[in-house]
C-alpha cells in the first residue's frame, strides 16, 4: 500500500489470517501470537482475530534496554542488563517497571530511562503475555536485522531479484556453514533437466502434429505402439 496510507487494523488483520489459513489448516484452532515492536496498531490487533495474543517482541525490548545499559567494560550495566532482560522473559511487568526505576544511571540516561519505562508501561501486556506457556517467541526482526540488513546495510538499496537472492544465500550459508557451491549446482543441474524435459515434451508434440497432418487420421487411443498401422491402407 501507499506510504501515505493509514493502515486499517481490522482490514489488514482479516488479510494476514487469510493468508495463514492457506498454509495451516489449524488456524481456527490453535493460540496464535502476534509480535510486534509497540506499534498501537499492532498491539490492538488481537480484538480482531479471536484465539491470539500480543507480546511485545524480545529484539525491540532488548534493545531499548542495551541503549539504556552499555554494556561494554560496564560491570554495573552488564548486571542491571541482566537483571532486566530476565525480568522482561519472565513477564513480570512491575517487577520490571520497579528495578527500572531503581537502576543507577548516568545523568545523560535520564531522558532514556524515562523513554523506556513509558514505552514498557505503553506495552504491559506485551510484556505480562511473555509468561504465556505457549509463546517461543518470534525470530521475523531479528533475523531480517541480522541477515539482511547486515548485509546490505540500514540505508535503501536496489539490486535485481537474482542478484539479492544470492547476496543471502550466500550469507545464510555462512552462518549455517552450508557448502553454497553444491547447492548451487544442484539448483544449476535441476534447473537444466526441467529445461531438458520442457524440450523434449515440446519436441515430440510438434512431431505427433505434423505426424497427424501427414496422415491425414486422428489417432483414437495414444499407446507407447500409436506409430503401429498409420502406414496400411
Amino acid at each position: 500500500m501507499p506510504i501515505s496510507r493509514k493502515i486499517d487494523t481490522a482490514e489488514f488483520i482479516a488479510d494476514v489470517e487469510k493468508m495463514a489459513k492457506k498454509f495451516y489448516s489449524n488456524v481456527e484452532n490453535v493460540k496464535i501470537i502476534i509480535g510486534g515492536d509497540g506499534a498501537p496498531w499492532i498491539r490492538n490487533a488481537s480484538q480482531y482475530w479471536p484465539n491470539t495474543n500480543y507480546v511485545l517482541d524480545k529484539f525491540h525490548a532488548l534493545r531499548y534496554l542495551k541503549q539504556l545499559f552499555p554494556t561494554r567494560f560496564n560491570l554495573l550495566n552488564q548486571q542491571q542488563y541482566q537483571t532486566s532482560k530476565s525480568l522482561f522473559e519472565s513477564g513480570t511487568y512491575s517487577e520490571l517497571t520497579n528495578h527500572l526505576k531503581q537502576a543507577i544511571i548516568k545523568n545523560e540516561k535520564t531522558t532514556k530511562l524515562k523513554e523506556v519505562v513509558t514505552y514498557f508501561r505503553n506495552n504491559s501486556v506485551g510484556i505480562i503475555n511473555q509468561s504465556l506457556d505457549y509463546n517461543i517467541g518470534t525470530s521475523a526482526e531479528g533475523d531480517i536485522s541480522h541477515i539482511v540488513k547486515w548485509l546490505l546495510g540500514y540505508g535503501s538499496k536496489a539490486f535485481s531479484y537474482r542478484n539479492f537472492k544470492n547476496m543471502l544465500l550466500l550469507r545464510t550459508a555462512e552462518i549455517n556453514q552450508l557448502d553454497i557451491v553444491k547447492y548451487l549446482k544442484n539448483e544449476y543441474d535441476e534447473e537444466k533437466t526441467r529445461e531438458q524435459h520442457f524440450y523434449w515434451k515440446s519436441y515430440w508434440t510438434l512431431k505427433k502434429q505434423q505426424l497427424y497432418v501427414a496422415q491425414g487420421s486422428i489417432v483414437k487411443a495414444e499407446t507407447k505402439k500409436y506409430f503401429s498401422g498409420w502406414n496400411h491402407r
